[in-house]
């Protein structure tokens, strides 16, 4: 199994985890840091399946700390997973997406993710208006 294979091994599980739903008792929310062939990181903390004839996930997470983004994570045939994200013509943030290298699960706190949610919402903000 190449490392890739592996990464998308130990992808799967994670996410479902993710889809599970949080714990109210618990002050932090698990996330799985995805890094991809080309050096970027996207920090997922949301996860829901898609119906499709390969593995598809709908994925929603930070890369830079704080920039929001929507993306999604399909199987490849080879057994590798790949992330690609949808984003509009006149977003002009740089775009995510490639092969899976590595795969880490962590956590974080909810307040933590409140605050970068809620700073991604106000930069979004100043940039359209």
């Amino acid at each position: 199994m190449t490392k890739a294979e592996d990464a998308a091994a130990r992808l799967w599980p994670a996410l479902e985890a993710l889809a599970a739903g949080l714990d109210p008792d618990e002050p932090t929310i698990p996330t799985v840091r995805v890094a991809l062939e080309g050096g970027a990181v996207l920090e997922v903390f949301r996860a829901e399946p898609v119906e499709a004839s390969m593995i598809a996930w709908r994925v929603r997470g930070f890369t830079n700390g704080s920039s929001v983004r929507l993306a999604v994570i399909l199987g490849t045939t080879d057994g590798r997973a790949m992330v690609t994200e949808r984003v509009d013509t006149e977003d002009d943030h740089a775009v995510v997406g490639g092969l899976v290298a590595d795969v880490e699960p962590s956590r974080r706190s909810i307040d933590d993710l409140s605050a970068a949610i809620a700073e991604a919402v106000r930069a979004r903000m100043s940039e359209g208006g």
